[in-house]
Formats: structure tokens, sequence, C-alpha cells
């Protein structure tokens, strides 16, 4: 059997390199026969980060500027070998439908229909979906109804489906990044200054304030509550974290106290990182779930519709609040707020790791049954 699988894969985000690992752990079990080949942006770092580990072969993955889509049309490519002689196509988790980015879409869509030209099942995997303007529900309309097996990393996601008209069966299966197990805590001196881990994203339509009063937040953290502060990019590159990050750095007057990092993609590196951490505040999706996973107290700042679903559907939605209601007191009463119910929330997250990873182990089977 021979597998390819696509998605945002060597595109300098946490996120998606999380995903891909939680896709490939996944296959370990549904097709540990499989011959597996990842389409990436940057094969090179793909093929470090995993072939040891899983033995997959990688390939560069579709153009997606007009001139390079049309050259790619008259000329054979290692690409498109892989696609002609596999048996499935698989479209990786991640929100990679919806309106925040609309030509990120048409570049999906592009991808998936090289294999269904080629006459090959399409699987959609770990997706969430919208939200979505009229072309971009004709767009996953059009796509998902090619799939031969479809599974979706929340409700909203399957609800937005069976609103469009997919009939098909679709199963729910938790990010896939809650499939990679977490590394064993190693012994660490007892500290008693606290740790918080902060991950920022810079949007388009970003409160004025918005620096200005995390700033203040993070200043109160570390006079009043003795705190060090992470601040954690996960996305590198094009639309960088760090910039952002460096701007809230620059308004923090104890600078020796904070440390903007760039995390190691390894999975077990990362997820180290954050066993160490007390609390988090968020806006990337995959920090969020790294607290999740580790267990850590968090607020999540939510900018999308992925991730108001995911603390829908794990229950914790007075862990949340949006991107453009923020300002210091109310950052600082959610602190407090962590700090007081921090027992029950780990508690909370242990028996909601429990839950995520049975859900992934039965959508895991119906693929499983699906691939044979």
């Amino acid at each position: 059997m021979k597998i390819v699988i696509c998605g945002n894969y060597g595109a300098e985000n946490l996120g998606d390199e999380l995903i891909l690992e939680g896709l490939l752990e996944t296959l370990k079990v549904a097709a540990p026969e499989a011959e597996i080949t990842v389409m990436s942006g940057n094969p090179k770092e793909t093929k470090w980060l995993y072939r040891q580990k899983y033995g997959i072969e990688v390939v560069e993955k579709f153009p997606s500027g007009f001139r390079s889509i049309l050259k790619s049309v008259f000329s054979k490519s290692k690409v498109k070998e892989a696609i002609e002689n596999c048996d499935y196509f698989i479209l990786g988790g991640g929100g990679l439908f919806n309106d925040l980015h609309w030509r990120a879409s048409l570049i999906w869509a592009n991808q998936v229909r090289q294999a269904i030209k080629e006459n090959k099942k399409v699987i959609m995997y770990g997706q969430s979906i919208g939200p979505l303007n009229d072309f971009g529900k004709n767009l996953v309309k059009n796509i998902f109804n090619k799939a031969s097996f479809i599974g979706v990393r929340d409700e909203d996601s399957a609800t937005e489906l069976k609103t469009l008209g997919i009939t098909k069966e679709i199963i729910i299966t938790p990010d896939l990044a809650f499939r990679i197990p977490v590394p064993a805590p190693k012994p660490a001196p007892v500290l008693t200054t606290p740790t918080v881990i902060i991950s920022l994203r810079r949007l388009g339509n970003m409160d004025d304030n918005f620096v200005k009063e995390f700033a203040t937040f993070c200043n109160w953290l570390i006079e009043e509550k003795k705190c060090r502060l992470k601040f954690m990019q996960f996305q590198q590159g094009i639309d960088s974290d760090r910039d952002l990050h460096q701007e809230v750095i620059d308004q923090i007057n104890q600078r020796d106290r904070v440390i903007n990092i760039n995390p190691a993609i390894n999975a077990d590196s990362l997820l180290a990182t954050f066993q160490k951490a007390d609390f988090v505040f968020a806006m990337r999706m995959h920090a969020i779930i790294c607290a999740m996973k580790t267990c850590k107290p968090f607020l999540a700042i939510s900018y999308s519709k992925k991730i108001d679903s995911l603390i829908k559907d794990s229950d914790l939605g007075e862990y949340i609040i949006g991107h453009d209601h923020i300002y210091f007191e109310q950052l600082k009463n959610f602190f407090i707020l962590l700090n007081e119910k921090k027992d029950k929330v780990k508690t909370k997250l242990q028996v909601l790791n429990v839950v995520n990873l049975d859900k992934l182990k039965k959508a895991e089977i119906k693929l499983k049954d699906f691939l044979k």
C-alpha cells in the first residue's frame, strides 16, 4: 500500500509539524506496512525530522503560483510520480479551508485536485472548516464531495459540511497533535519562580492597544507575581510571531526575566518546554493544545472559529477570551483565577487527554478498516 500525505508541512509552523507527527503516529497503527510519502514545502527539513523515526519518503509539494502550476502541468516531477503511483492521498489536518487566508483554500484545493485527476482515493483527515464565504463554500463542497473518507476535528466543522450538503459519513477526530505521546518529565529542581509561556499571533485587525495592555500585564506578572516569561514562536519565516513578541518585550521593564525563543520543531523538545511551565497564555492554537497535553492552566486568546470550537468541544469555556477584548485588568483577573483553580484545571485536562486519545483511536480503527 502506498500513501501520499499533503499538508502545510515544511512551512516553519510548529502547529502543522505537530499535526504531521500525529498523523504519522496514526498511520503506524492504521497502516503499519504502508509506504508513506510526505509532500513538503521544505523536503530537506521534513526528511531530517521524520524519515528516521517513521521511514517516510519526502517530495516537494505541488507549486502554487500560476506560472509554476502551468509549468508543472507540462513537466514530470517526483510529486506527480508519487501521486500517480499511490493508492491513497491524505490531505492532513489543520485549518486549511477558511476565509482568513482565502488563497490558501485555493492552494489546498489544487493539491487535492491533482490526486482526483489521477483517480486516487482521497482522505480528508483532521480538518477544521470555516468560516467560509460563498466562494469558499462552493470550493469545499466540491472537494469534500469527491473525498472517499472524511474526518474533521470538531463538531462545528462536521455541522458546516453537512450544511453544505456533504452526505458521506463524517467522523470526529480531535486535533492530531493529541495523538503524540508526551515524554516522561525529567526530574527538575523545584522553583519558587513561576514560568509563564506566552504565544501571540499578529492579526490585521488587532486592537491598537493590544501591545500596551499585554505588556502592562507582563510587567505585573514579573513585578507582583515574580514570574519568568517565555515568549514562544509557533510561526517563523513569513508571518513570524517574533516581531509582535518583541514589541511587547520592548515595553517590559525587567527584560532579564524574559526570553523570546524559537522552540525546536521536535515535538518532544517542545512538549518538554511546556512541561516545565506553570501557566500558558496563548493565541496560537497548538500552543493551547500543548498546554492541554501537558496539563498546564491556560488562557486561550481566540482569533478564529477553530479555537472557539476546540475550547467548546473541550468544555473549557471559562478559559477563553477574544483577541479584540484585551486589557490589563482582565488578563490579571484571569491569572488570579488560573492560579486559584490550577489543581482543578490540571485534573480536568488529564481527563480530557484520555478522552481525546480514546476518540483518536476509535477514528483510527475506522481509518484502518477503510484502508483495508
